[in-house]
């Protein structure tokens, strides 16, 4: 189950999942589920409406907006499959064991916002894409595209040998001012965990290691930005 307007919307236009059924809130005049309807009825499904409890029920969050969703998983690209179609300038966001669906969703966001390409998961040690997650992206996962690796540092060393520039966002003496470094495409932006940041082997695949300075001294104790919004600083500018 997935909920919230933009996820419901885009999940019904891309039709990337497997749709089942749509529920929403029973007597509700909002133009958005008018348009979720039209969706669903475009794409073959069912449309159910219901009271506001059983949404509550329905989708474990009182966070749905008047909308639900019964689908399966989202369609995951291995990285060969992906390379035999990327563009040639690509901007990749590979992340490195983030296990809160909160940053895994606002990363997407932003790198569908900026213009980046796709983004890179590792099979077992990212967050799940779950409801929590793609209603994070404001909806963006769901026609982001998603290449799934089981070593990430082998997945680097594949993405250099194709020409790809590893950048990863790291803190201490190696690293660089990213204001001050030109990262040319094909180019992998690599986030790591909200605790450790990146492994030893992530970090030995990078080409530059950078990081985002302070602007005060006076920050409050504040040494570090969340992940999320770190990518969203490093997109931008390369943006």
């Amino acid at each position: 189950m997935i909920y919230g307007v933009h996820p419901v919307l885009e999940a019904l236009r891309a039709q990337r999942r497997h749709l089942r059924a749509l529920y929403y809130r029973e007597g509700s005049d909002a133009k958005t589920v008018e348009r979720a309807i039209e969706l669903a009825q475009g794409c073959g499904i069912a449309a159910y409406g219901l009271a506001n409890e059983d949404l509550h029920r329905k989708s474990g969050s009182r966070q749905h907006q008047g909308l639900v969703l019964d689908c399966g998983e989202l369609p995951k690209l291995a990285l060969k499959e992906w390379l035999a179609t990327a563009p040639a300038e690509s901007t990749l966001v590979a992340l490195d064991q983030i296990e809160d669906p909160q940053n895994t969703g606002g990363i997407a966001r932003s790198a569908k916002f900026f213009g980046a390409t796709a983004l890179v998961l590792h099979r077992s040690r990212s967050a799940p894409l779950s409801a929590a997650a793609t209603k994070a992206s404001a909806g963006a996962l769901e026609s982001f595209p998603i290449v799934e690796v089981g070593n990430l540092a082998q997945a680097l060393r594949s993405l250099k040998k194709e020409g790809f520039w590893i950048a990863g966002s790291a803190i201490g003496e190696k690293c660089r001012d990213y204001r001050r470094v030109d990262v040319p495409r094909p180019r992998v932006l690599v986030l790591g965990s909200e605790g450790s940041g990146l492994r030893r082997l992530t970090r030995e695949r990078c080409d530059d290691l950078l990081y985002i300075p302070r602007q005060t001294e006076e920050a409050g104790g504040v040494d570090s930005l969340n992940v999320s919004a770190a990518a969203a600083v490093f997109l931008a500018h390369w943006a």
